[in-house]
């Protein structure tokens, strides 16, 4: 008897275009979920303003123009990423080049203007319960910030590669919505911190 062959069926190749608006979509899920360990720590800032006397505790003087220069200089920031996602569209590799630089820029000097501020607080950050939530507030957004950073200095590269364009504009509208998340969240701590006290 001789065995007689049929040819297999082959599986389809794996592979295939991306989905659009991927990256978009895990950006706005790890926002989600980042807004809810934010909204986890502002409102335990909330329950101990109303349970500890004096809040902020004696001798703690917020600078409230430090505090307003972080502010203005994310929103400055927030405006240059968008800049540089209509420059991707308008298919203006220098442009776009030079928006998400000037974004890492500012958001670089919103990092040192932080620390700076932190530097000049006239309290350990464990000295009291106000201390360690204000300073774990000040460190998520600094952390935050850092993140936005990276990602927007990672789409910089690769829109000068080439690979960022106006027909696959998704990772430079995925940084521009985690720029504008970060800057929505250093004006909620600034606000509840700050201007709220």
């Amino acid at each position: 008897m001789t065995a007689t062959t049929t040819p297999m069926a082959a599986l389809p190749s794996a592979g295939g275009d991306r989905p659009r608006n991927l990256l978009t979509t895990g950006v706005a899920l790890g926002c989600a979920g980042a807004t809810m360990f934010f909204g986890a720590l502002l409102a335990a800032y909330v329950e101990l303003r109303g349970h500890v006397h004096p809040w902020p505790p004696k001798g703690v003087k917020l600078d409230l123009y430090l505090g307003n220069l972080l502010v203005i200089t994310m929103l400055l920031a927030s405006l240059a990423v968008q800049w540089a996602v209509s420059a991707v569209l308008r298919r203006d590799q220098r442009q776009a080049s030079a928006a998400f630089a000037i974004t890492a820029g500012f958001g670089l000097a919103f990092l040192n203007l932080l620390s700076y501020s932190a530097s000049r607080a006239d309290y350990g950050a464990g000295s009291s319960a106000y201390a360690v939530i204000a300073a774990t507030l000040a460190l998520s957004v600094g952390i935050v910030v850092a993140v936005a950073i990276g990602f927007v200095i990672l789409t910089l590269l690769r829109v000068r590669g080439s690979q960022v364009t106006a027909d696959n504009p998704d990772q430079a509208r995925a940084a521009a919505w985690f720029w504008h998340y970060a800057t929505l969240a250093s004006i909620v701590v600034w606000y509840a911190v700050v201007v709220r006290k």
